[in-house]
């Protein structure tokens, strides 16, 4: 089978493989949209007084924020925030920037204004509790998280790489649905078709019209020369 033969199945079916990636493509566009849920990030930096062993000092300060020492404050203090020591603990992360004094007290939540209240939280928290561990040096908020930031950036952005590829699969799908159709289809619908069956050749063919008026008029001419052969047959001539 040529290549041409190929495109000329496809134009053929095009009509049922633009269906079947439409409806796929839909389909996966819909879902993603519904299953999208946003997550957003909230970050308050704090700054600790320059000390010649700062670098360890942060480090020790990191591992004491992500203590039941420090969170079990915060959920006494911060009930509303509606959280667990234990959650506090796992989601928070701490970053600092070797050879800086800043350190950077990170969360993730479905709600921005929700994810910015917890950072805050537990950087005032931390910062009235560390003096009462340890002999701290005296440690700033840099800057809080706003948690009236009036247009939050989500995390995770839309995306529609289910939808991109739901059309190449559908697509792949639609052109082996439209082959197997034709392979499956064995009558005979071109002159090709019967010589290659019969191998024999073809003696005459007979055009195919699309005139309807044509047709009619045909087969009205038929039947009136039907009508005048009938009635030459009963005339007073033939009795």
């Amino acid at each position: 089978m040529e290549f041409i033969e190929y495109l000329k199945i496809v134009y053929k079916r095009l009509w049922l493989i633009l269906l079947i990636v439409g409806i796929a493509t839909t389909v996966a566009a819909v879902y993603s949209e519904r299953e999208y849920v946003p997550i957003y990030g909230a970050t308050t930096k704090l700054i600790v007084s320059k000390t010649q062993n700062q670098d360890q000092l942060i480090n020790t300060y990191k591992e004491i924020i992500k203590t039941p020492a420090i969170m079990n404050k915060v959920v006494q203090k911060y009930p509303e925030l509606d959280i667990s020591a234990k959650e506090l603990i796992t989601d928070v992360d701490i970053y600092a920037l070797s050879g800086t004094q800043v350190m950077s007290i990170y969360i993730s939540d479905y709600s921005y204004v929700r994810a910015a209240r917890i950072v805050n939280a537990v950087s005032n928290v931390f910062q009235t509790e560390i003096p009462l561990l340890i002999d701290a040096e005296q440690i700033k908020v840099l800057n809080e998280a706003d948690e009236f930031e009036p247009y939050p950036v989500p995390l995770n952005a839309k995306n529609n790489q289910a939808a991109i590829v739901s059309f190449v699969i559908s697509m792949l799908f639609g052109v082996g649905v439209a082959f197997l159709l034709e392979f499956l289809d064995d009558t005979l619908k071109t002159e090709e078709d019967i010589q290659q069956m019969f191998d024999c050749s073809t003696l005459a063919t007979i055009a195919k019209t699309k005139n309807k008026k044509y047709k009619r008029s045909t087969v009205k001419k038929q039947q009136k020369k039907a009508g005048d052969l009938s009635g030459a047959a009963y005339s007073p001539l033939n009795r």
